[in-house]
């Protein structure tokens, strides 16, 4: 347990020192003030953008649509920007030797696969909360209406999934000793997810149902009932790709 708390203690630091935590941070926090803003202003900009002569007819901004942008942002270039950040997270120190004198030195290579995931878990959640917060006020501030009543079980189901996605890099970063190997084999099970959501048989066990139904969840439409079998799969395959990047670990000549 000590080993495990000062090498995550270690991976933390370094996140910071790189400013790879800043970056992560300050750009969720940008998400966060840029969603609820681009939903209030958006329909006024159309007007000023377009000819006198020409009606629009653009519907009055709800919280709904501030939820829209958050999942947007987050979806798309949240979790893109913090896959590229991470996805040298092992492949780049076993590429540089880095971790030979933490290993001679009685270091347990699970301890290693522990703190990597459990930093990234530290900053992923991090991240999203600042947003979610961010979002949360903005929206409340600006659309006080009803319209999204229950917005804590949208981004608890992406929180879900952005774990589900840090396991799978940390094993594919394990997996291929390479810059963008891993990268690619994050790139490929994801886009897989996505086309296995147009059988709708197996929509109720993709993770990917978890950051495509989030409006949904928003909005009461679904609950999380609904999509049991796709939680408690995405559950299963965190600690299954936990364990296995531990197993690969250990394996891997360093």
């Amino acid at each position: 347990m000590r080993q495990l708390l000062v090498f995550t203690r270690k991976e933390w630091v370094e996140s910071w020192r790189t400013t790879k935590g800043l970056i992560l941070v300050s750009l969720f926090f940008f998400f966060g003030v840029l969603s609820p803003l681009t939903a209030k202003f958006t329909p006024e900009l159309l007007q000023l953008v377009t000819d006198s002569k020409m009606t629009i007819s653009v519907p009055k901004p709800t919280s709904v649509d501030s939820w829209v942008q958050f999942y947007k942002n987050v979806n798309q270039l949240g979790l893109l920007v913090f896959c590229l950040l991470y996805h040298q997270c092992v492949s780049g120190e076993l590429m540089k030797g880095t971790l030979i004198p933490f290993v001679t030195k009685g270091l347990q290579r699970e301890v290693i696969v522990l703190a990597k995931w459990l930093n990234m878990f530290i900053q992923w959640t991090l991240s999203l909360v600042c947003c979610f917060a961010v979002t949360y006020g903005y929206t409340r501030f600006y659309f006080p209406d009803n319209a999204s009543p229950h917005v804590l079980k949208g981004v608890l189901a992406l929180w879900l999934f952005g774990i589900f996605l840090l396991t799978l890099l940390l094993f594919s970063s394990i997996l291929i000793r390479s810059s963008y190997g891993g990268l690619l084999v994050v790139m490929g099970v994801v886009g897989l997810l996505f086309f296995l959501a147009f059988f709708d048989q197996l929509t109720r066990y993709n993770p990917i149902s978890l950051v495509s139904k989030n409006m949904a969840f928003v909005q009461g439409k679904m609950s999380f009932r609904s999509f049991g079998w796709s939680i408690g799969f995405t559950v299963l395959a965190i600690f299954g790709g936990l364990f296995a990047s531990i197993g690969l670990m250990n394996r891997k000549k360093i």
